[in-house]
């Protein structure tokens, strides 16, 4: 399918004294295909209107002044030629009038034209793997961090009552203190599907944040600077339990 924008690019190439070949460079450069180029240049030749250069029966010297003028405008040799050649002029004719011609001539300078008609999104499968990998890194370290967190606590609330009726806080029935364990681990297990939810949450707004954004570094810091909080946090926790 010819892609109408394209077209109406290489007609104001034309127009503005580009040749097909360096339009067909540019183009490439921005991602353009050959056959796209090619597709686009058969439509635009099939429904041009036929106001090629215009050009009559001069004499000879005509012949080389419009020869230079048309040098001037940017107009390539091959596309004088063969402009000429379609209008009846002799090939010997028209070489003889080149070879009088003094180089090199000015030529005009050529108006810039923009090239950025349509963008193609190449997809960076390295990037986007990348980017898989932090996410499920940082959802991984935030879902242990958070158990972590929940286990302390669980440590900090395990209380027991002895048989004079005091209640103990922090203090194990068993010698290896496996009934403290237990119960902080279960106290772990019994919403781990919810810290897991909220670590993937926090991992997918990171990721998303940071892809996002400007300012990269300054976000980098600051979800450093929450993290080492509450990394203090934890550690406040634990010494809390070290002192019971």
């Amino acid at each position: 399918m010819v892609d109408l924008k394209l077209v109406s690019y290489i007609k104001t190439g034309f127009k503005k004294g580009y040749s097909k070949e360096e339009l067909l460079k540019t183009l490439i450069k921005n991602d353009w295909t050959k056959k796209e180029f090619n597709i686009a240049f058969k439509f635009l030749e099939k429904h041009k209107t036929k106001k090629s250069i215009k050009i009559e029966k001069p004499k000879n010297n005509g012949l080389i002044e419009f020869i230079e003028n048309s040098l001037r405008k940017g107009v390539s040799e091959g596309e004088i030629k063969l402009a000429l050649s379609g209008k009846g002029w002799k090939k010997e004719t028209v070489n003889n009038a080149f070879k009088k011609i003094k180089f090199p001539i000015i030529t005009q300078k050529k108006e810039e034209i923009p090239y950025k008609i349509k963008q193609k999104i190449k997809p960076n499968f390295k990037n986007v793997f990348l980017q898989i990998i932090s996410f499920l890194v940082i959802a991984l370290i935030l879902s242990l961090t958070f158990s972590i967190f929940i286990y302390l606590q669980g440590l900090n609330n395990y209380t027991i009552t002895d048989q004079q009726g005091n209640i103990l806080n922090k203090t194990c029935v068993q010698e290896n203190c496996s009934d403290m364990i237990n119960f902080a681990f279960s106290y772990v297990f019994e919403n781990i599907w919810l810290y897991v939810g909220i670590s993937v949450l926090i991992a997918l707004g990171m990721v998303v944040l940071y892809l996002l954004l400007p300012f990269k570094k300054e976000l980098l810091w600051i979800f450093n600077i929450f993290y080492f909080a509450f990394l203090l946090i934890i550690t406040y926790n634990w010494i809390l339990f070290q002192q019971g």
